[in-house]
């Protein structure tokens, strides 16, 4: 996130982050976070209607900061063995604990 932050201060980046995300909100990396999960899980909800349903599972975290990585790490593990698994029969939509 510290990336993010130093983009949002400079005032091209800023400048060029809003127009290209039609971004209206206020300069605040909180709610411009706020703001590009929305568009990614709307861009999947559309994609849902389409395409066999996906999920999306979103983290924000610094790329340096080893232990948030960690945790992205294991929760990618996680959804594709539990695609795998649930595209093999072995578990159900019910037995999803996440």
């Amino acid at each position: 996130m510290d990336l993010f932050q130093e983009k949002i201060r400079d005032d091209k980046k800023w400048s060029d982050f809003k127009a290209l995300m039609d971004y209206k909100g206020a300069r605040d990396v909180n709610q411009a976070i706020q703001f590009i999960e929305h568009q990614l899980m709307d861009i999947n909800a559309t994609q849902n209607k389409t395409k066999p349903k996906s999920r999306l599972i979103i983290h924000v975290t610094n790329a340096l900061d080893t232990a948030l990585m960690t945790k992205v790490s294991e929760a990618v593990k996680t959804a594709i063995l539990t695609d795998s698994m649930q595209g093999f029969g072995i578990l159900g939509d019910d037995q999803i604990k996440m």
